[in-house]
């Protein structure tokens, strides 16, 4: 059956989500957090702290090159749809948009602005030049790009950002270390989307691929791995990333006889996402309430047999209300 669960919560109210990591340098908390990743509250900081998900920032970071031309032009299709969406979710939930491209040899900003129909008009502009460039792959300068635009750039807090990419990431110890101490102290979110289950001809299990679970963990963001045609399933989810975060992620050496994972959830709980890496089965996952009944509406985002990933989606206001203990299982 599958080899990997990754469960992802998407709430109606903010949350404060807690990840083990174990880290090595001692980051300087924000007002309002203590604790090794700073990810423990407190209730009674001696300044003002906004828990609020408003005004934040968004960020695209792209992998420029001649065999990323399909990702990206899937990319413009949906851009506008997704940002308008995105800034739907609440006016006041995105005040900045930025665009990062990058290859091999070099990283370029395109600049941040606030105004949402600018980010896609430089989206455009960039999409329609990105067939004349040059074809790269290994050593992309990932963490390079996270900590420029971490470090230098005066960004609102709890950046998001999402990089995609059909390549391997540049290793850089002392630099992870740096940009793991940023991702805690800014508490920014990464998701990865990788268009290729075999980079440069590697397995993701290779060093400079591992980056990206390592990166997505600290932060509690994603890593996704299709195929470029499906990049426009996977950009639809990030509107619903408003106010969300990861409740569950467990995975299983041998899942040949199927298995099965328990998640909580709470009452105001709206949306739940489920992605799932592995070795898919032909029958689908079955999703039962806390009551043992099967779960009736489960929209699947995408399956990607190519890539061995699938996404699934449903509203839990459908048949959540007459439960009273809010636990969920997958098998």
């Amino acid at each position: 059956m599958f080899s990997r669960f990754l469960v992802f919560l998407f709430l109606g109210v903010a949350t404060i989500q807690a990840i083990s990591v174990k880290r090595v340098a001692k980051t300087k908390c924000p007002a309002g957090f203590t604790g090794e990743l700073c990810d423990v509250p407190i209730c009674n900081p001696p300044g003002h702290a906004n828990f609020s998900s408003d005004g934040q920032s968004i960020a695209f970071f792209v992998h420029d090159s001649v065999t990323t031309i399909q990702m990206i032009q899937t990319m413009k299709s949906q851009m506008k749809t997704i940002i308008d969406q995105a800034v739907k979710q609440s006016p006041k939930w995105l005040i900045q948009f930025d665009l990062t491209i990058f290859d091999d040899l070099y990283i370029k900003s395109l600049g941040g602005t606030r105004s949402p129909d600018e980010f896609i008009q430089t989206f455009d502009e960039f999409a329609a030049g990105n067939s004349h460039n040059r074809s790269s792959c290994n050593d992309l300068p990932v963490l390079a790009a996270i900590y420029i635009y971490l470090y230098t750039t005066n960004l609102p807090k709890n950046a998001n950002i999402y990089i995609f990419m059909n390549g391997i990431p540049r290793i850089d110890s002392n630099l992870f270390e740096t940009v793991q101490d940023l991702i805690v102290a800014t508490h920014a979110k990464v998701y990865f989307i990788q268009t290729n289950a075999y980079p440069c001809g590697q397995p993701l299990t290779n060093p400079g691929s591992s980056l990206m679970w390592d990166i997505a963990s600290i932060s509690g963001g994603q890593v996704f791995v299709i195929a470029a045609k499906n990049t426009d399933e996977v950009m639809k989810i990030i509107p619903f990333h408003y106010k969300s975060s990861i409740i569950a992620q467990q995975s299983f050496a041998d899942c040949s006889e199927g298995q099965s994972i328990t998640f909580p959830i709470d009452s105001q709980t709206k949306i739940l996402n489920v992605l799932i890496n592995g070795e898919l089965a032909n029958d689908s996952p079955k999703y039962f309430m806390p009551d043992g009944k099967l779960l009736r509406y489960v929209d699947n985002i995408f399956t990607d047999y190519s890539a061995n990933t699938r996404a699934d989606e449903f509203n839990c206001d459908t048949d959540f209300g007459i439960v009273e203990q809010f636990l969920f299982k997958i098998s």
